[in-house]
């Protein structure tokens, strides 16, 4: 169902625990569009949403805005943001939408393409044989990937999807970041490249994030 970007700031308030008044609404509302660039609600267009967050795509530019509530996502966007890497999403910004608590924060996000089906299918079976083999909700390590290589499961990758996941672990290890996300949903392209393009659900130091109103 599509929303407005009150409605969903409203939303994942109330998802949190919390909430706002109205005026305290109007105010985050139009701070954080003036962040975004955008002069009023009618150039942001609902794409989506999911458990944490809610997605909408910032007009004529390639970005998109996540609304969210998982911190995970917010301080690895943010080492993201700060070290980037052509195999991840480019974050362009992240901010808590006001100081309440828990925060409602914002990440700014270039817009990527959703994989072909068979691409996402592909990748989901990917996820299916690593929870089979190490577990579900484990993280992209490299002992975890050494686990993977060891057991009978290992015979049923291809050689790209391996390479697929060398990088990746390669690539968040050396941000500190702790991703176990893997998914057709959460992988998408950037012409020819896969990209990961959700960081949440993840574990990484903690960091500043700039906030957009005080109460």
């Amino acid at each position: 169902m599509a929303r407005t970007l009150e409605q969903a700031i409203e939303l994942r308030a109330k998802q949190g625990g919390g909430g706002f008044t109205p005026s305290q609404l109007r105010t985050i509302v139009d701070a954080t569009l003036k962040e975004v660039d955008a002069t009023d609600e009618s150039q942001l267009k609902f794409l989506g949403q999911g458990f944490f967050g809610d997605v909408f795509w910032l007009g004529d530019k390639r970005k998109v805005l996540k609304l969210t509530n998982d911190y995970t996502d917010a301080y690895a966007s943010e080492i993201v943001r700060r070290k980037p890497d052509k195999n991840l999403v480019k974050v362009y910004q992240v901010f808590a939408l006001a100081d309440s608590y828990p925060a409602v924060i914002g990440i700014v996000n270039e817009k990527l393409s959703p994989l072909a089906s068979h691409e996402r299918a592909k990748l989901d079976y990917l996820r299916k044989l690593w929870n089979k083999a190490i577990g579900q909700r484990t993280f992209l390590t490299r002992q975890n990937l050494d686990k993977f290589v060891d057991s009978p499961q290992i015979e049923e990758v291809d050689d790209a999807d391996y390479g697929l996941l060398s990088t990746l672990v390669r690539v968040f290890t050396d941000r500190h970041i702790k991703w176990r996300d893997l998914s057709g949903d959460n992988i998408m392209a950037r012409g020819r490249e896969k990209v990961v393009s959700d960081l949440g659900f993840s574990e990484s130091l903690k960091q500043p994030i700039p906030v957009l109103v005080r109460l």
